[in-house]
């Protein structure tokens, strides 16, 4: 049990209506702040705080405040960060205890398909819907890391789920450490994290209840912009992303992929025979 006195409190951000936040619809003693440029936002269970830094873009003012809690949440001892798109289904009291005490002060969930920052990187630089300023970005960003013989496959997190004591000494300088790499570098931040944990011997704990692969306590929700007028496609969008999160979603996964696939073989044998 948390001592009476620890105030505990669940945050996220939602600048230019990004994502829709999901109710709260349990009882907890932790509070649930959600900062927002929207004045008029209401959410069940949510405190809303309007943040709207005019000289920070959407991106830096989602990033600033996820990297600073001790900063905006003065007063709060422990934070559990969650990005704008994962809903949270039941009381998170026994993370905090179970992650956060004498011993460690940092957990975070980990990326689910690498460990290595340079292979995700490799990733980015390959795809198309990563800007050519931002790739230039990580580019300069990776030749640093290089140079100061950054190992590969140190591990990788995800940063989406990230559980704190807020003014640790180790955390706050992580969260200054942090910010200076994201405001020089990509606005990726999961490329920055690993080379700082590194470089400055940060201890954290990994944070095994993530909903890539459990829905106990979070589950994942496709942005607002990525939500298409097809229901079908965005059902299939979210069993991608919930695949390994239990035996039921990780069969649907497979049923569809392995009809997607069939009717890929029967297109092309059609083309092939001039039908």
């Amino acid at each position: 049990m948390k001592s009476p006195e620890k105030r505990r409190v669940v945050y996220t951000t939602n600048f230019n209506n990004y994502d829709s936040l999901k109710p709260i619809n349990f009882v907890s003693d932790i509070e649930f702040i959600c900062f927002s440029d929207n004045k008029n936002l209401k959410t069940k269970g949510w405190k809303q705080i309007y943040f709207n830094d005019k000289n920070l873009s959407i991106v830096e003012k989602t990033r600033k405040i996820k990297l600073f809690p001790h900063y905006f949440l003065k007063d709060i001892e422990e934070s559990l960060y969650v990005d704008g798109n994962i809903s949270i289904n039941k009381d998170p009291t026994y993370l905090f205890d179970k992650y956060l005490n004498n011993k460690n002060s940092l957990a975070i969930a980990k990326h689910p398909l690498r460990d290595c920052l340079f292979e995700e990187a490799e990733y980015l630089l390959n795809s198309n819907w990563f800007s050519k300023n931002q790739k230039l970005k990580l580019v300069l960003q990776l030749k640093k890391y290089k140079k100061i013989k950054m190992p590969r496959n140190f591990g990788l997190t995800e940063n989406n789920i990230i559980l704190r004591v807020n003014n640790a000494y180790q955390n706050k300088l992580m969260s200054e450490l942090w910010w200076n790499e994201f405001i020089n570098g990509c606005y990726r931040d999961q490329k920055s994290l690993p080379y700082i944990i590194w470089k400055n011997n940060i201890e954290y704990k990994t944070i095994v209840e993530s909903p890539r692969y459990y829905n106990e306590y979070f589950n994942y929700h496709l942005h607002k912009k990525n939500i298409s007028d097809s229901k079908l496609r965005n059902f299939m969008k979210l069993i991608t992303i919930r695949s390994k999160q239990n035996i039921s979603y990780r069969i649907i996964y497979l049923f569809l992929n392995f009809l997607i696939n069939l009717s890929k073989f029967y297109v092309y044998k059609l083309n092939k025979n001039g039908i």
